[in-house]
Formats: structure tokens, C-alpha cells, sequence
């Protein structure tokens, strides 16, 4: 089709792509404005080589709706991190970018498994990333739980499920 004189051809069954592609981009979700009186959740995850965020709120009728996507890719250093450790960074990645959002609300951090366990129970607390980083998170009102279904993470792993490439 990039190609001069190459010919162009559209049937029908390019036409029940594009109608099915119209309507997946018209019904898809949007974002929605937040409300300040309420508590939002922030699902997380975290893979080989990204971390991606996505927080909630919930409206009137208790149906989630996303305030905000985030992802970022991992530095060399951070790629090799254990899991648990990835998911804590993803943490205080998206506390320190969402801090305006929820300094004064509570929030609820949705995880696959519970990181904070595994930072609180680390023998050697005198220095280093875990300290520093609840440091960082003892100044918010975080309330941390597992995710009780696979489905409540499939924001956050969609994300980084994209290419890299396309992730800022």
C-alpha cells in the first residue's frame, strides 16, 4: 500500500475490521475527573524490565473508574531486583508521582503479594533503598492488600504488557 502504484484494495472484510475498531475506540474507558472526598486505589505490578501503576476511585454506585495510567521502564540496575523488590519501587514510583492526589485521602495499594512484609521483615535496616523508601511512604495514609482476583490487576498489567517502545 506504501509502494507507488501498488493497488488498493478495500473489501468487506477490511470494512468489518474498521467498524469493529470504531467501536472499540468509542466505548473504550476513559479516564475520569477525580473527587477529593473520596479514597482511591492503586493497583500495581511489576515485570521483567517494567513497573506500571494505574489509580481508581470509585464512583457512587461503587463502579471503579481510572484517575490515572503510569508506567516506567526499569534502570540496568533495577531489572535485577527480586520481584518483591520491583513491586516496592513501584510503590514509591507512584507515591511520589501521584503525591498531590493522595496526601489527604486514604489509599488503598493492590498488589499480587504483599512487598511491605517482605521491606519490614529485612534484618538490616540501617541504610540503603529500604529505608529510604519507608522513609518516603510513612508520610501517606497507605493501606496495603493483596489483589483477592487476578482480574482487579488487569490495568496495571496491560500496560506493561505494551512494547517497551511505546512506554515513557
Amino acid at each position: 500500500m506504501l509502494k507507488q502504484g501498488a493497488p488498493f484494495v478495500w473489501d468487506e472484510a477490511a470494512q468489518n475490521y474498521f467498524n469493529d475498531l470504531k467501536v472499540v475506540l468509542i466505548n473504550a474507558p476513559l479516564l475520569h475527573p477525580l473527587n477529593y472526598h473520596r479514597d482511591y486505589f492503586l493497583y500495581l505490578s511489576a515485570a521483567s524490565s517494567t513497573i506500571a501503576m494505574v489509580l481508581v476511585q470509585d464512583d457512587d454506585k461503587g463502579n471503579k473508574h481510572v484517575i490515572y495510567y503510569l508506567s516506567r521502564n526499569l534502570l540496568d540496575t533495577e531489572t535485577c531486583y527480586a520481584h518483591v523488590e520491583k513491586l516496592d519501587l513501584a510503590v514509591v514510583h507512584a507515591i511520589q508521582c501521584f503525591r498531590h492526589y493522595i496526601l489527604l485521602c486514604t489509599t488503598t495499594v493492590i498488589f499480587e503479594c504483599n512487598p511491605m512484609t517482605y521491606i519490614l521483615t529485612r534484618q538490616l535496616l540501617g541504610g540503603g533503598k529500604y529505608s529510604k523508601w519507608i522513609v518516603i511512604l510513612q508520610e501517606f495514609n497507605l493501606v496495603f492488600t493483596t489483589s483477592k482476583s487476578k482480574k482487579s490487576l488487569v490495568f496495571a498489567e496491560l500496560i506493561f504488557s505494551l512494547p517497551s517502545s511505546s512506554l515513557r
